[in-house]
Order: structure tokens, then C-alpha cells, then sequence
């Protein structure tokens, strides 16, 4: 169908019958459906939840790539946060005495 498309596209406003351009028009047969047995679906099910629990493997160890560590290092910081408020409170109180 593209390349009666085309032609017509070259030819211009010039009236193409079909008939005449048969030849050039390829007609496909069409793909008769196939059929599965059961043991074909219940293996291309099993395919997809293997697939689908490698994804989420490699998904959950990226995610421990990257949270852990950031993980860590906010943890630091909340450490040194909390220690210079204990030596504020500390130098705070002396100061008042």
C-alpha cells in the first residue's frame, strides 16, 4: 500500500484505478494464529515471573548501592548535629554559672 501511495505522490492529481497497478501491489497472506498448549503458557508465565524477579533483584541491589551509603552519611552528620548541641548546651550552662 506505501508504494501505491507513493506512485500516486509522483503521478499528481492524475486518477489511479487499481486494476492497473496490480502487479505492483504486493498481497500478503495472512499469519494463521497459533496455537499454545498449556504447558507452552504455563512456561512463558514462568518466563516472565523469573524475568520479573531478576529485575526486581537488580533494582533492590542498586537501591542498596545508593540509599546505604547516603544512609550512612546522613546518620554521620545527625551523630556531629547532635554532639556540638550537647557541647552548646554544655558551654551555655557554664557560661551562665
Amino acid at each position: 500500500m506505501a508504494d501505491f501511495l507513493a506512485m500516486a505522490d509522483e503521478i499528481g492529481s492524475v486518477y489511479l484505478s487499481l486494476p492497473q497497478y496490480r502487479g505492483r501491489l504486493k498481497m500478503s497472506k495472512p499469519i494463521p494464529p497459533q496455537l499454545a498448549t498449556k504447558e507452552m503458557l504455563e512456561e512463558m508465565i514462568a518466563e516472565v515471573y523469573t524475568t520479573h524477579e531478576v529485575m526486581m533483584d537488580d533494582i533492590y541491589r542498586r537501591l542498596d548501592e545508593i540509599y546505604y551509603p547516603i544512609d550512612s552519611r546522613i546518620g554521620w552528620i545527625h551523630k556531629f548535629v547532635e554532639n556540638i548541641k550537647e557541647r552548646l548546651t554544655k558551654s551555655v550552662i557554664l557560661w551562665r554559672d
